[in-house]
């Protein structure tokens, strides 16, 4: 974090900085600096005059810099924040990969924001990202995060359906996904 801080010090190049800012935002969200990762994305991915937020450019990772902040947003319970940047994030997607992570973190967001219904919906909603991907590791952790969060019931939070989900999870070996839903 240090020598990125650094870095935006002596950098004066525009493109270079906001690609180090961006940079700099991920290490404080990483680090569970949530609110400080916020403030730092939004210096770099939205205008402070208009609220608009940046423009795509082929060499700036805006899809990852908005991820981040909404994810940023969703850990300091800023909930409806997140779900603006969710919907502007919606727009930049441009691999499935991409499609199915935007998807996950967006059951995630409902499940913090603790709204069974709207989890519910984003989960059935982005079964079509999910399916772009051959392990499905997304679709399985997010149901196992809705349905931990909110307890049995309908499909797909049957006993059966939690056992499946939970297996296929553990046979894709994606770590990570397993840590973002809080198993």
């Amino acid at each position: 974090i240090l020598a990125l801080r650094q870095s935006l010090e002596v950098d004066t190049g525009s493109l270079t900085r906001a690609q180090a800012t961006i940079m700099l935002g991920e290490a404080l969200y990483h680090s569970g600096e949530f609110r400080q990762a916020a403030a730092v994305l939004e210096r770099v991915l939205i205008n402070p005059q208009t609220g608009v937020f940046r423009r795509p450019n082929p060499l700036l990772p805006l899809n990852r810099g908005l991820q981040t902040l909404a994810n940023s947003y969703r850990q300091s319970g800023r909930f409806d924040e997140a779900k603006r940047v969710r919907q502007v994030q919606s727009q930049h997607l441009e691999t499935p990969l991409q499609g199915a992570d935007w998807a996950l973190q967006k059951v995630l967001d409902e499940v913090a924001a603790r709204d069974q219904r709207a989890a519910r919906r984003a989960l059935d909603e982005g079964a079509a990202q999910f399916r772009t991907l051959s392990d499905g590791a997304q679709a399985h952790i997010a149901r196992l995060a809705v349905c931990s969060a909110f307890g049995p019931g309908p499909a797909p939070c049957t006993d059966a359906g939690v056992s499946a989900a939970y297996e296929r999870a553990v046979l894709s070996a994606r770590p990570r996904w397993a840590v973002s839903a809080g198993m």
